[in-house]
């Protein structure tokens, strides 16, 4: 500091000119320069350094105003009516192609029958037989909220969806405005969210994947804070949003790990013990699951996992790199990172960067993951969390880039790239708008019909399915599932290497079914028992999306055979079907 009396002692002076105080009016020497700096040269420059600082609050007072769009929460006001009113168009889209509205997957329906029975006081896809068929306990549970309130109205779970949406967009502008992105950058996050993720299609299909972005967006966020030692983030909240993270969905636990790495790189024991959070939902339940004879983990992880393997092959990891290739947003959201963390890294310190670098760790651990032990695909929902992880990333990457020393930043060929892959991204994220328009047509004519036939052939009736949902809750009949997701034994013969028609049809005849509506071939069934007299098939064009382009109806009680052959005869399944009879 220049000593008290010239008149600078107010104001540090620049790198440069630091000295060491003077000493009994000895002369100072400058650092930089071999002279001797006298106390009229420091006068001189304190008075510089006074200067620059009016100049630099006079310019701070003259800095253009954010956009009227951007001051204070207004853009996450936007963002949350742009999802709704996104939704909205979509719903209407859905409705006037199909005549009412229906969703994307026929998961949802499997979702809305089990909250449909567990108001009833049991968990499962028939009443009273429990079935562990939902990775989402506490989606389950929301969905059992909603329809105790509204009924089993097919409208719940999108609403639930669209609400925790709108949620979701104001919360990621309140981060925006917290790691102090620049309003451009804000909007550039919100209009990721709504078309690179895409965050209104995950509301669409009327499941939890909605929440598993918001909470894996907000684990993150919590874990790098504590991780770094900033205010604000503290460990009861980190712990709470561990456990709400893999209550919404297992793979909440990669994200747990990645945050986990992170707080022993940065010796945060507190923070890995907040971790631990993690097991209660785990533990409750596996305690509920073997205590009804089921495995630990939801019959749906174990039916489209490798956990339905015997021995140590259920463990080991099984990447799905040819499904990876077919999620392009997810290949380029991975690239995008990638590329803009590198560039960060040549641009910025490693001080300067802490966030940023913390997050695009965050992501790739987790990328690593999902892509060794999960799966990718089946309407953009399993990877939307990974897309809104890296879209996270890169913005702070971006953001960093953007305020280095003008000499570092990168070149134009390098931030050409960067437009190049997220334009690719937000054309692809617009075409997802009309593959998901698609699918809700192809349930419609196809897993909605078969409920349709299914309660005007055989009510009442048990019936064989791999497609459960719609059959179950529209249908409003009972299933034996031939894929397992509502059955054990088949999860268990599947587990053993026992698994064939014979087994199949074991199961039907336990169970009592009437009819069968199945895709007749592998994975979906294991083969078709012999005693099973065909009704007929139904035949879709080329390019249908949906379960399969060819359903086989089957008669299991020889004394409906003729009459489930009639009403086969009878019924309209529409206009793009092709009727095959029975011989």
């Amino acid at each position: 500091m220049v000593p008290r009396g010239l008149g600078v002692e107010h104001h540090p002076l620049p790198h440069h000119l630091k000295r060491q105080p003077l000493r009994d009016g000895a002369p100072v020497a400058s650092r930089q320069q071999d002279r001797v700096v006298q106390p009229r040269d420091a006068e001189r420059a304190g008075r510089r350094v006074s200067q620059a600082v009016r100049d630099g609050e006079h310019g701070a007072a003259n800095a253009p105003a954010d956009p009227w769009w951007a001051r204070g929460s207004r853009l996450g006001y936007l963002g949350a009516a742009a999802l709704a009113v996104v939704v909205a168009m979509l719903t209407a889209l859905a409705v006037a192609a199909n005549g009412e509205f229906n969703y994307a997957l026929d998961d949802a329906y499997i979702h809305l029958r089990m909250a449909e029975n567990l108001t009833g006081g049991v968990l499962g896809i028939n009443p009273g037989e429990f079935a562990s068929a939902s990775s989402s306990p506490i989606w389950s549970a929301l969905l059992a909220m909603g329809v105790a309130i509204a009924g089993p109205k097919i409208g719940v779970p999108l609403v639930l969806a669209a609400l925790a949406g709108v949620i979701t967009m104001w919360g990621v502008d309140r981060w925006s405005r917290s790691v102090d992105l620049s309003p451009y950058e804000r909007l550039g996050v919100m209009v990721g969210m709504l078309v690179v993720v895409p965050l209104p299609l995950m509301a669409m299909l009327g499941m939890e994947h909605v929440l598993q972005v918001a909470t894996a967006l907000l684990l993150v966020h919590l874990g790098v804070e504590v991780s770094n030692g900033r205010r604000g983030a503290t460990l009861a909240w980190l712990a709470a949003a561990a456990l709400l993270a893999t209550s919404v969905r297992l793979e909440g636990a990669f994200v747990v790990l990645a945050i986990a790495v992170l707080m022993i790189l940065r010796r945060r024991w507190d923070g890995l013990v907040a971790l631990a959070a993690v097991a209660a939902p785990i533990v409750v339940v596996a305690a509920i699951n073997v205590g009804q004879g089921w495995p630990v983990v939801p019959a749906s992880v174990v039916a489209k996992s490798g956990l339905s393997e015997s021995g140590i092959a259920r463990f080991l990891p099984a990447p799905h790199g040819e499904q990876f290739v077919r999620a392009p947003r997810l290949v380029i959201a991975t690239f995008l990172c990638g590329l803009t963390w590198y560039l960060a890294h040549r641009a910025v310190s490693r001080a300067q960067r802490q966030r940023s670098r913390a997050w695009s760790m965050a992501f790739f651990i987790v990328f690593f993951l999902h892509y060794c032990y999960a799966q990718f695909g089946w309407l953009y929902r399993y990877e939307a969390y990974l897309v809104a992880l890296a879209l996270f990333a890169t913005a702070l990457n971006v953001h960093d880039l953007v305020r280095a020393p003008l000499e570092r930043r990168p070149s134009r060929v390098a931030w050409c790239a960067v437009a190049v892959l997220a334009l690719i991204a937000t054309v692809d994220g617009l075409g997802a708008y009309r593959n998901t328009l698609e699918s809700t047509a192809a349930v419609h004519d196809q897993q909605l019909t078969m409920a349709r036939f299914a309660a005007e052939a055989c009510p009442g009736c048990r019936v064989v399915a791999n497609d459960i949902g719609a059959l179950a809750f529209a249908g409003d009949v009972e299933v034996t599932d031939a894929v397992g997701l509502a059955d054990v034994r088949v999860l268990e013969a599947k587990r053993d290497g026992t698994y064939d028609s014979t087994a199949l049809d074991r199961f039907a005849t336990d169970d009592g079914a009437a009819l069968a509506i199945v895709y007749a071939y592998p994975p979906w069934v294991p083969g078709v028992p012999l005693r099973w007299e065909p009704i007929g098939k139904w035949h879709y064009p080329d390019g249908f999306n949906a379960g399969g382009r060819e359903v086989s109806f089957f008669s299991l009680d020889p004394a409906r055979t003729d009459e489930l052959r009639a009403a086969f005869d009878e019924f309209d399944p529409g206009e793009i079907v092709t009727v095959e009879p029975a011989d």
